[in-house]
């Protein structure tokens, strides 16, 4: 029998809370021969290119990963363990806390994300339970950037997301 040492280190992904983890160990610097990914623009906060943001305008602490094209707007609120997408727009108001948010993500104004992945139309916790933000008529919460049809919320739309913490006193985009 032959063994070898490898420099490098196996990290499974196949399971929701296994990507979690792995993404959360990344962005701490846990794993082996591997960096975070883009430039840091302030202790522990790393960006791809052209990413809009006002740093001194946004509360932030890191570890937190923003891919290329993603704007932020002043106010918003980035907690990590976090990782944005590329081409996200996440605005003013909106909490990203120990969260994942996948590519083309729009987090609207006052939404409250803690321990969520976002991708799609679909939000998952670090479990792996997940519902479909357009079956549950909360996709002009969070939604993707792309979308053309913008969709103004019901007065019971409204509601249901200000029972679920989101804050409403905020300027609509």
């Amino acid at each position: 029998m032959c063994s070898s040492d490898l420099e490098f280190e196996w990290v499974d992904i196949g399971k929701v809370p296994d990507y979690w983890q792995a993404i959360r160990s990344v962005l701490q610097g846990d794993v082996r021969q591997v960096q975070v990914p883009g430039i840091e623009v302030k202790p522990g906060i790393f960006t791809g290119l052209n990413v809009a943001a006002n740093w001194d305008k946004i509360n932030v602490s890191g570890p937190i990963y923003v891919g290329g094209m993603t704007k932020i707007e002043d106010g918003a609120t980035i907690i990590g363990p976090a990782m944005i997408g590329p081409s996200c727009h996440i605005c003013e108001g909106a909490t990203i806390d120990n969260s994942i948010i996948f590519d083309y993500s729009r987090i609207g104004p006052g939404v409250n994300l803690v321990e969520k992945l976002v991708y799609g139309r679909y939000c998952v916790d670090r479990n792996g339970d997940h519902f479909d933000l357009q079956e549950a008529a909360l996709d002009w919460l969070i939604t993707d950037v792309r979308r053309q049809d913008k969709i103004s919320p019901s007065p019971q739309q409204k509601a249901l997301a200000e029972l679920l913490g989101t804050n409403f006193a905020l300027k609509a985009s």
